[in-house]
């Protein structure tokens, strides 16, 4: 039994299928890189070099974050289906409500301390809120990718890649020569949060309608050991 299109199906785990995954997998990661790179001459040409920098510095911020308050739960995804195969999505619920309590947690502390954590971090307020938005979105964007790639769901991989990539684009663009044209930075950091929290509210409806938002010692315990020491290492 796995968890395909994030529910339990039987499947055939021969090794064609997971070569045919992992050539999905490598598509997609390849596309997603591709179309980031074909890009820079397009932000190049619509944002200034400080803008350019301002978002390249709040992407790095994101980057950093998500690998936070993902608290290590998507590497134990793997694991977790053997270790908790009669209730698999219980775990998934529980690994993903830590996640938005976490995020809630960052949340609440960012409104807390608006201006310290605007000096530490060198960026304006709104770029904060955005970090820890954007940071929490592609957190469970992970965890429903670890899901896909044990389930050997490339194609459901690659169309999440492409949504993402592409939509991400296409209203960054549009915002920068619209509402932002001066703030080009921000149209990015929201062109980019968009489509991510449209794949975590996504992710969160396809595995809480298996089973409620819990926390639960049990499951807690366990992906907290085998995750967070693997923080350092993503």
């Amino acid at each position: 039994m796995v968890w395909t299109d994030l529910e339990f199906v039987e499947v055939d785990n021969s090794n064609t299928k997971a070569v045919k995954a992992g050539i999905g997998y490598t598509l997609g990661n390849i596309m997603v890189k591709g179309i980031a790179f074909i890009t820079i001459p397009l932000y190049s040409a619509l944002m200034s070099p400080e803008q350019y920098g301002i978002y390249n510095t709040f992407a790095a911020y994101v980057s950093m974050f998500a690998v936070i308050v993902s608290l290590g739960l998507p590497s134990s995804v793997r694991n977790a289906r053997f270790d908790f195969t009669e209730d698999e999505h219980r775990y998934h619920a529980n690994s993903v409500t830590m996640i938005v309590v976490a995020a809630i947690v960052a949340f609440v502390i960012a409104a807390a301390f608006p201006e310290s954590l605007s000096n530490a971090l060198g960026m304006t307020y709104p770029f904060v809120i955005f970090v820890v938005i954007d940071g929490a979105c592609m957190a469970l964007h992970s965890y429903c990718n670890n899901l896909l790639m044990i389930d050997f769901r490339s194609h459901l991989f690659l169309r999440l890649s492409f949504f993402y990539s592409v939509t991400s684009i296409l209203l960054s663009t549009l915002l920068i020569l619209t509402f932002f044209c001066e703030k080009t930075a921000l149209a990015r950091a929201i062109g980019n949060t968009v489509p991510l929290a449209i794949i975590a509210v996504w992710t969160l409806w396809r595995i809480w309608r298996k089973h409620p938002p819990q926390i639960t010692e049990k499951y807690s315990v366990y992906g907290l050991r085998f995750g967070i020491p693997l923080i350092p290492n993503d």
